[in-house]
């Protein structure tokens, strides 16, 4: 344990309060969003409003990965998404399905495992299996990192990456 210089003694640790600490803000989103923001609010492209009971989480997490798994799986257009994903992450999901389907596998869900640490934050991490052909084991499991943001009264995912 550190020392005093002037005493001798045993230093004191002090805790100072942390300053509000929004992981995952992008600069570059602060002038895309200035003109919908209160001079109020930190930060400005956040609704003020709480989620509601209607806008569960789990329920928004599994309806992003069914339709995720449904464009790998050849049923649905990437552009469903278009409006819920990022666009690096829309890119990679289109580029995956169309090599996914030349390979002729298919995808199906798995757990899902998530943490709200604020009322407008949702982390999640979930595991897709990638089979081969239909009644053999998965050849493989991909590991997928999901963040939700509550942005203008719904949930926004400004990150999706499949591990």
């Amino acid at each position: 344990m550190a020392e005093h210089q002037e005493t001798g003694q045993p230093a004191r640790i002090r805790l100072r309060p942390v300053p509000s600490y929004l992981p995952g803000w992008v600069p570059a989103q602060r002038a895309a969003c200035r003109r919908h923001a209160r001079p109020s609010e930190t930060p400005e492209h956040w609704d003020p409003r709480a989620p509601t009971a209607d806008s569960e989480p789990p329920r928004v997490l599994r309806a992003l990965l069914t339709t995720y798994r449904e464009v790998l799986n050849q049923r649905r257009p990437a552009s469903q998404l278009a409006a819920v994903l990022p666009a690096d992450a829309l890119h990679e999901l289109r580029y995956r399905a169309r090599r996914e389907a030349l390979r002729g596998r298919r995808y199906r869900g798995g757990r899902v495992h998530w943490c709200q640490p604020n009322a407008q934050l949702v982390e999640a991490a979930a595991t897709m299996h990638v089979f081969a052909a239909p009644g053999r084991l998965p050849q493989r499991t991909l590991a997928i990192a999901i963040r939700l943001e509550w942005w203008h009264g719904q949930w926004r995912c400004t990150v999706l990456t499949v591990l």
